[in-house]
């Protein structure tokens, strides 16, 4: 049977014998899931690159950074502890914080500080010219020593011709060039007499720059005038040989320029006082028996004239005695240097030259009052060497 032609305007994809029912509109309900899932295939398509990128890259060999050196750092405060040593004045367990040993440190080249070797108590900073390595270096050896001899005979030459300061320079370089204990002895007997009469005598030596003459002002005090130099008032009073405490505006005073310090020699039983490294006196002490002397730098905490003593339990058989009593076993001045360990006066001046205290440093009455009256609290400070 034929095909019959199809008429004009017919639908050209009708199958002969089949009717297609017409189209009927979407209903807004199904163009709405429609569009979500569109979206939403679109969403994890977006992931799927996102996740396939980051592990790509995680995959990738990493290139590593440049690297400059290291900060550098400052070491922290060191704290040092003292044991309990059972001292004369009441010994006691304590601690002392020590400043950084540099003040600062290049940004460009830093290193740090080496470790500060604990020995005793807080090491201060040494502005009055006393150090370790300088204590070491004044260690006698037994022989004496042809550099030192050398110095010391110019110094004597320049003693002769009134050049005091360059004599008295001269005989603290000798005492650098390591002399023998004898030669060693010999030149601080000198220096220490070359002082009594010039830097300790009412005159300004010439070329002096270790003191000067200050006129007095008006408003003037002998006290605030010493404080401003770093010396005491009863040096004032020693050196310009003054009876009593008052000043006349347009009076001359010699003013030293402290402060003063101290080196104690344990093994010598010998304590030197010390302006920068120039020796001015010398003085024998008692120290600790048993090693209860620890060695280390001490700063001057505070003076006290006729101090009390109270014994410590450890200080068995020991009675408390009244500040000024002949009995009284730290005597007449009482150098607080810390840890309730002190420099002070006795009672027992036979004792003087021997390892017998409780860890204090003793000298003989006269003596510690000299001494007393060179020292700043606060400004002075005390080491004692092996």
């Amino acid at each position: 049977m034929g095909i019959p032609p199809m008429s004009a305007g017919s639908n050209q994809s009708q199958i002969p014998g089949v009717t297609k029912p017409p189209r009927r509109p979407l209903s807004p309900a199904a163009k709405k899931y429609l569009l979500v899932g569109g979206l939403a295939v679109v969403v994890v398509a977006l992931a799927a690159v996102a996740v396939t990128a980051i592990i790509s890259h995680k995959s990738r060999p990493k290139t590593p950074a440049a690297q400059g050196p290291p900060a550098q750092k400052i070491p922290s405060p060191t704290v040092i502890v003292t044991p309990d040593n059972g001292s004369t004045g009441k010994g006691r367990h304590s601690t002392y914080e020590l400043p950084s040993v540099s003040s600062a440190i290049s940004a460009s080249a830093a290193l740090p500080a080496p470790p500060v070797e604990a020995v005793g108590v807080s090491a201060v900073a040494a502005s009055s010219g006393t150090s370790a390595d300088s204590a070491r270096s004044a260690a006698a050896p037994e022989q004496p020593s042809s550099e030192a001899a050398g110095l010391a005979k110019q110094a004597d030459d320049k003693v002769t011709a009134g050049e005091a300061v360059a004599a008295r320079t001269l005989y603290t370089q000798a005492l650098a060039a390591h002399p023998g204990a004898q030669q060693r002895a010999e030149i601080v007997a000198k220096l220490v007499e070359l002082c009594d009469k010039t830097l300790l005598g009412k005159e300004l030596s010439t070329g002096d720059t270790a003191a000067e003459m200050y006129e007095v002002k008006s408003g003037d005090r002998l006290a605030i005038a010493a404080k401003r130099y770093l010396i005491p008032f009863e040096l004032v009073k020693r050196v310009n040989g003054l009876s009593s405490d008052s000043l006349q505006v347009g009076q001359k005073l010699k003013m030293i320029h402290g402060p003063f310090s101290v080196r104690v020699y344990k093994g010598d039983h010998r304590l030197e006082l010390l302006l920068g490294d120039v020796v001015v006196k010398t003085f024998p002490v008692a120290i600790g028996s048993e090693n209860k002397t620890p060695a280390g730098l001490y700063p001057i905490m505070k003076k006290v004239t006729n101090p009390r003593f109270d014994p410590t339990p450890s200080e068995h058989g020991l009675e408390s005695k009244a500040g000024g009593a002949a009995d009284n076993p730290i005597g007449t001045r009482w150098i607080d240097i810390g840890n309730h360990l002190g420099i002070h006066g006795t009672s027992d001046p036979s004792s003087i030259g021997q390892s017998v205290s409780f860890g204090c440093i003793r000298l003989k009455n006269e003596d510690v009052e000299q001494l007393y009256d060179f020292l700043v609290a606060g400004a002075s400070k005390v080491e004692i060497v092996d």
